[in-house]
């Protein structure tokens, strides 16, 4: 894009004034050389026709300017940093993907740095599924049961036999370990992994389930011999250190973009994953399974020491828990190895003896090898762009008229001289040659991703202000000027360039459709080019606060949903929605709660919306899910009181209390009272709800009127403090029961519904 296109020497010879002074004269002889047979130089129409072929010859050569040039804005509209194209039209964007896949989230999740990105929070990770195949999984999975008999959905396996049992799929168990620095702070990891499930969640999917893997030491107890005239033990020692991390303990490599094409790899080889803020992963660490006991062979380790500069030899290894000279190590399940544990600096100067080629153990202190050691750097890997080329006025006009000899009055305005029919005689072929170079002025616009408006084709003035053409045309120009304008808005122009561009991206612009003008339809279309790479990139992603890339697909697709695409989204007046499956189930318990317990004590807040419950100590509560249900239960007159499925807004492990909020939990607020009196009495339990959805069961009576013992037909109505079954339809089969009564045996009568008020 930065020299000239190979077709300027195809159109070179073409766009010469020559050429196109022969085409003019063909064409004059063609269509008027019986009329027109005077075509000298001195002729003042050959006169006009040379300096339009000038003009156009001079168009033609602003064409075959290097494309990045043409695409170039001017610098008052030149953003900092910013590129030809908007930053996430590049590679880095355009190419990649948000994590779908286990291997994009391990990816993805090894690119977090601290809030200051001046370290990795994690060294390694495991995403797995949670399908049922597995011990450990079936725990964690999300398991729920039917009971025809008591017509309720619930976690626990009902005594009824004919339970059925359900899953939810789709849940996965994230078991990560942390760098050194992540655990030296084990906030950041935290808040930081918090936050990238929350924004990185696939549709229908969700980590439920995490697991913070706990380290267990391995020590290597070694004797090295070093080669002659070793000075720097400690740079030694800092060596040892670092080959030994890397082999028990391997990072991610991240390299630049420039570095891997350096090496021959293809786009599609670098930009292949989700996009990562600080390198292209090169190396990723093995995969690891953390369920079961991880061995490392300290053979491995020795070879790597011998290739240690100012190493001789490595005369004897082992672990050092371990009295025999084995050179294995196994770790105890659900835990890795972390080489001389959380300080290894301390211990390998008296778990590594070194020995001089004179027979001397010598060592260095922690500081010494501490100074030798220099901490990963974390680059920023910053999107790639094409820079910005050389603006070109391509705008800019030279009027013919104010090139021609003075004989011709055209340097004088009307009234003192000048030709006013002539000024207007040339008024079209000055107004078509600046339209001209306006549009092509218009190119980083009219070829632009982000798009507004529907102006298409080019409309200036030819004249500059004041000037006699100008003046020439003053009474009439405001009227010209706005009839150019309106004639440069096209919409069905706007929409094919909008399709065209969209087809870069392998999709079309909709049809329109439903009730939407062609202006809206045309403002979707243009909305979702703008943000198409960002949609691409999120195409699984879901975040039940924001409108997701899928919802503005769809939209796009149909041509209809502005709204979804603005900027500042009223999330409560949306066109339409998306709900996935799993957005209509509670949180799945943890079986600690499943047993009653007590609260110390429950506090109200102030505006009388919170409850706080503390739980006291006795079982912690960092187990608890925000949004997960609970049962209080407490006595009354006819036996125990339950209040069913309050949903648990938020919970303080520190403080081992947990907080419900009354507004959406209006069944509790209207036996708050009872609730409270019972907690003083301290008969007030809680545990996980026993039960999360029942079918309602309707109670039956005849109309008013009827007779005590009623015809062959008879009307039977649902009290009216029931709501009214909103999922019956015609077709739809239910079953009236009787009320089991002493002495008469039960029956039940199967129905169908055949009409609907």
């Amino acid at each position: 894009m930065q020299s000239k296109p190979d077709v300027f020497e195809l159109v070179q010879d073409d766009i010469h004034f020559d050429a196109l002074w022969e085409q003019a004269q063909q064409t004059v002889e063609q269509f008027g050389g019986q009329v027109w047979t005077d075509t000298g130089d001195h002729d003042p129409g050959v006169t006009f026709l040379q300096g339009y072929a000038y003009g156009a010859s001079d168009l033609g050569y602003r064409h075959t300017l290097p494309l990045v040039d043409l695409l170039t804005p001017p610098l008052a509209e030149q953003t900092e940093g910013g590129g030809v194209f908007p930053l996430e039209f590049g590679p880095h964007q355009a190419l990649t993907c948000g994590p779908i896949t286990p291997e994009d989230y391990r990816r993805a999740l090894l690119d977090l740095t601290d809030s200051t990105g001046s370290y990795f929070l994690f060294r390694n990770v495991q995403l797995l599924p949670l399908d049922s195949d597995g011990t450990d999984a079936r725990q964690q999975d999300y398991r729920y049961y039917y009971s025809p008999q008591t017509l309720e959905f619930s976690f626990k396996q009902p005594q009824d036999k004919a339970a059925v049992r359900y899953w939810l799929r789709g849940n996965y168990s994230l078991r990560f370990e942390r760098t050194r620095e992540g655990l030296r702070n084990p906030s950041e990891p935290n808040n930081q992994l918090n936050a990238f499930l929350t924004d990185n969640r696939n549709l229908c999917e969700a980590v439920t389930h995490t697991v913070d893997q706990t380290w267990q030491k391995i020590n290597p107890v070694a004797e090295i011999e070093l080669q002659k005239h070793v000075q720097d033990y400690a740079a030694v020692f800092a060596e040892l250190y670092r080959t030994g991390e890397d082999y028990i303990s391997p990072c991610v490599s991240h390299e630049t973009a420039e570095t891997l094409e350096g090496r021959g790899a293809s786009a599609a080889e670098i930009y292949n994953g989700p996009a990562l803020s600080h390198g292209w992963q090169s190396r990723l660490p093995p995969a690891t399974d953390y369920t079961v006991p991880i061995s490392v062979n300290l053979s491995g380790l020795a070879a790597r020491w011998t290739q240690v500069a100012g190493v001789k030899s490595v005369l004897s290894i082992r672990e050092g828990a371990h009295s025999d000279p084995g050179w294995g190590w196994t770790s105890n399940a659900g835990s890795y190895p972390l080489l001389w544990g959380d300080d290894p600096l301390s211990e390998i100067t008296s778990s590594i003896k070194l020995i001089t080629a004179d027979g001397k153990y010598v060592t260095a202190t922690k500081a010494e090898i501490e100074a030798k050691l220099t901490p990963t750097p974390v680059e920023d890997n910053p999107p790639k762009v094409l820079p910005y080329g050389k603006p070109r006025d391509v705008a800019q006009y030279h009027p013919v008229t104010d090139k021609m000899p003075a004989c011709y009055n055209l340097q004088l305005p009307p009234g003192l001289g000048g030709p006013q029919a002539l000024y207007q005689f040339l008024l079209p072929f000055e107004q078509a040659m600046s339209d001209s170079c306006r549009l092509l002025a218009m190119l980083p616009n009219l070829l632009s991703f982000v798009r507004e408006g529907e102006t298409t084709w080019g409309a200036q003035w030819p004249y500059a202000e004041g000037s006699a053409a100008d003046v020439a045309h003053a009474s009439y120009k405001a009227g010209l000027v706005e009839h150019s304008a309106s004639m440069a808005v096209d919409g069905a122009q706007e929409r094919k360039l909008t399709d065209h561009l969209l087809g870069y991206f392998g999709t079309e612009a909709a049809s329109r459709m439903l009730d939407t003008t062609e202006s809206e339809s045309l403002t979707i279309q243009q909305s979702a080019l703008s943000q198409i790479t960002t949609l691409a990139y999120q195409r699984a992603n879901i975040r039940v606060d924001q409108v997701s890339a899928l919802q503005k697909r769809i939209a796009a697709r149909m041509g209809w949903g502005q709204a979804l695409f603005d900027d500042d989204v009223d999330m409560g007046e949306l066109p339409f929605y998306l709900v996935e499956h799993r957005a209509l189930m509670p949180q799945l318990p943890r079986p600690i709660y499943d047993s009653p317990m007590k609260p110390k004590k429950l506090t109200l807040s102030a505006d009388n919306r919170k409850l706080t419950v503390d739980c006291g100590n006795a079982k912690p509560i960092d187990q608890m899910v925000v949004g997960q249900l609970v049962d209080f239960a407490y006595p009354d007159a006819s036996g125990t009181h339950t209040v069913q499925g309050v949903i648990v807004d938020s919970y303080d492990w520190h403080a081992y209390t947990f907080t419900v909020d009354l507004v959406d939990n209006p069944h509790l607020r209207v036996v708050l009272e009872p609730v409270l009196a019972a907690q003083d009495k301290q008969q007030l339990t809680w545990k996980n709800a026993a039960s999360w959805l029942k079918e309602i069961v309707y109670p039956l009576q005849y109309e008013p009127g009827t007779p005590e013992t009623p015809g062959q037909e008879a009307q039977l109505t649902i009290p009216p403090d029931f709501p009214f079954p909103a999922c019956l339809q015609k077709g739809s089969a239910f079953s009236i029961d009787s009320i089991t009564q002493l002495g008469l045996e039960p029956w039940s009568m199967k129905a169908e519904v055949v009409s609907v008020d």
